[in-house]
């Protein structure tokens, strides 16, 4: 895709996204943090801060357990994380974009400020939205999607963390270390050191592609790729189902750890539903096909009207049909197929895809 047809392209997306995106491109604050180290609750100020006057920034606690910064809120993934990019804590990785004038991925909070601000700049290339579904069994369903919106000669990935607040414990690894305890004026003087109690936000919890997010993508990626994934895990025990929640991760792996940079994130419920891109909620549309099953001919009736893509897909994720649809009713013709079970997918720009089994006889 030219230069032209590029812009051409994201000025018509933007303006079809304009009344569902007010505040454009959410980053992804990764800070690496211990309940065994001194700083670290001075950081977790600092981040809360930030979050009272900024919707558009996610924060997750990545926790680090050592013998001399003892934590027993770390997790599997988030280790995998530290051997790239632990050095000291609190830090913090802001989309885990590398600036070459800086010497880490993770840094100090001095430039927490210009780093948040200088990502803010950088264009979007993705958007991402999706929906979840939690049981009473503890099952939870994970669907992402979005568009790509640059042509990319990258490893693009999906994730999904999920993430805990409002995390206590009992004593050692739990109870936080408070360097500022006699510090005079300081916000958290005379709290104690440690701080018994300490209320724990954003704890990392678990990923759901793993540290390194799951491959979907074709690699390059052109400008316009729509994408899908859905995750499924069970809660641990252990988690507080009311307090858990889960961030959406469109990111790109290098082997180089310098060259991973988040591209977007989304945060929402157990049981919730965002569009991709956007801050607010949507209800998500209904589709209907008949006769199912079929000999071929078959009537589409989608909830809401729009520009639809329908996708008859087989069962190894093989496109057979592809038809574009303006309105609410279409007819697919699927007449010269074979018999057996098919997938029909309608997707648009700015909705959450709807995928149903269509039986051909």
């Amino acid at each position: 895709m030219s230069f032209v047809s590029r812009l051409l392209f994201i000025l018509a997306l933007t303006f079809s996204m304009v009344q569902a995106q007010p505040l454009g491109k959410k980053l992804l604050l990764e800070k690496i943090t211990s309940a065994g180290c001194p700083s670290c609750p001075w950081g977790d100020n600092l981040l809360q801060s930030y979050l009272l006057n900024d919707t558009n920034i996610i924060p997750v606690a990545i926790h680090v357990n050592n013998a001399g910064h003892v934590d027993h809120m770390f997790s599997v993934d988030g280790d995998s994380i530290l051997a790239d990019y632990l050095w000291a804590h609190p830090t913090l990785m802001v989309d885990r974009y590398k600036w070459p004038a800086y010497s880490q991925t993770s840094m100090p909070n001095t430039y927490w400020p210009t780093m948040i601000q200088d990502r803010k700049q950088m264009p979007m290339l993705a958007t991402i939205g999706g929906a979840t579904t939690y049981t009473p069994q503890r099952d939870l369903t994970v669907q992402v999607e979005g568009t790509v919106l640059w042509d990319l000669n990258w490893d693009l990935r999906v994730n999904a963390y999920l993430v805990e607040d409002e995390v206590t414990g009992t004593g050692l690894g739990y109870d936080q270390l408070n360097g500022y305890n006699n510090t005079t004026g300081h916000p958290l003087f005379g709290l104690g050191d440690p701080i018994v109690g300490y209320v724990h936000n954003w704890v990392l919890r678990d990923m759901l592609g793993g540290h390194l997010g799951t491959s979907i993508f074709p690699n390059p990626v052109a400008a316009g790729h729509f994408f899908s994934h859905t995750f499924q895990t069970t809660l641990d025990s252990a988690f507080d189902e009311t307090k858990c929640s889960v961030i959406l991760v469109v990111q790109r792996y290098d082997a180089n750890p310098e060259n991973r940079e988040i591209l977007n994130v989304v945060k929402l419920g157990l049981n919730g539903n965002v569009l991709a891109g956007a801050s607010e909620a949507i209800s998500k549309p209904t589709l209907s096909i008949w006769p199912n099953p079929s000999e071929g001919k078959i009537q589409v009736s989608v909830s809401k009207a729009g520009n639809w893509t329908a996708t008859l897909m087989d069962l190894q994720g093989r496109t057979i049909l592809e038809k574009h649809l303006t309105g609410n009713d279409a007819e697919l013709d699927a007449s010269p197929y074979p018999a057996g079970v098919y997938l029909l997918r309608l997707a648009a720009i700015g909705e959450i895809s709807i995928t149903q089994k269509l039986i051909l006889r």
